[in-house]
């Protein structure tokens, strides 16, 4: 089917997602007629699948044998579940056709109708600021919605290209994937959604939080400590003083207690190809 995009539709900004999409229903309630400086087969085809439907509702069954591929990439699109998110994400990724048919499991002919129906991006992927708020959204501004997962993919999978992309979806899909990633970078991406889905108003507080979480976590996987109490005295180890309660705040920090944790560079943002993560070590301490 022969597509292009009209010179206006090629320089306008604010051009939606699903452009032949919304002219096409343009087109259908006004009741006006395809125009061929603007209109190719495609959203002819998309006007002559809403005039059958009688609107833009997604029905069960598909009307006729002409709009099967229409109507899947539509029932995609309203679904609006991982195959959309992770579709989209990867159109935003830049992978082909059949990267995107291979890894999602969908035929190439129905990825080329959904992008050019509903995701229309690949003319504009040099042009960050059409992506960021056409396809993406105020997300990675002011924090994503909490659940907004999808979001989290596209913004991944534009910025930082498919590799991440996969180790990020491995980590928060819903559905069971196969896959080659080790458990320290799944936890690190999904980490990394917890904290893009933080309101920039909450974020300090919200840090905190997390921070003190990932130090219970340390906590619990630590061997035992002698307990210090008042009627308790545990040699130091230094010397033959025993440690005191009132002594303790000064051996925190003359010997420096704590343990060098993973922070900083997350391992999955810096993992190759083998899919092992490589961490970044700080010895900062927290508390």
């Amino acid at each position: 089917m022969d597509t292009f995009i009209s010179r206006y539709d090629r320089i306008d900004p604010l051009r939606p997602a699903a452009f032949r999409w919304a002219r096409a229903q343009r087109l259908f309630l006004l009741g006006d007629r395809l125009d061929p400086r603007w209109d190719d087969q495609l959203t002819a085809l998309v006007l002559d699948y809403q005039q059958t439907l009688g609107g833009t509702d997604c029905p069960l069954v598909c009307p006729a044998p002409r709009f099967r591929l229409i109507h899947r990439a539509h029932r995609i699109y309203a679904e609006n579940g991982e195959t959309r998110w992770e579709l989209e994400a990867r159109l935003l990724a830049g992978q082909s056709d059949q990267e995107i048919s291979r890894r999602v499991g969908l035929p190439r002919g129905l990825v080329a109708v959904y992008h050019d129906s509903f995701c229309t991006c690949r003319d504009r992927l040099r042009a960050s600021d059409c992506i960021l708020v056409t396809f993406i959204g105020r997300g990675p501004m002011v924090g994503f919605a909490p659940g907004d997962i999808g979001g989290v993919w596209k913004w991944v999978g534009y910025f930082t290209g498919p590799y991440m992309l996969d180790v990020l979806i491995a980590a928060t899909s819903k559905q069971t994937r196969r896959h080659a990633y080790t458990e320290d970078a799944l936890e690190s991406a999904r980490r990394f959604v917890l904290m893009a889905q933080i309101p920039v108003t909450a974020r300090f507080a919200s840090l905190a939080t997390i921070v003190g979480m990932i130090d219970e976590t340390e906590q619990r996987a630590a061997p035992p400590e002698p307990s210090i109490g008042p009627s308790l005295a545990v040699t130091s180890g230094a010397g033959d003083r025993p440690i005191t309660p009132d002594r303790l705040p000064q051996l925190r920090l003359g010997r420096g207690l704590g343990k060098s944790r993973t922070c900083g560079a997350m391992p999955w943002a810096s993992t190759g190809k083998s899919g092992v993560g490589r961490t970044v070590t700080s010895t900062a301490r927290f508390g």
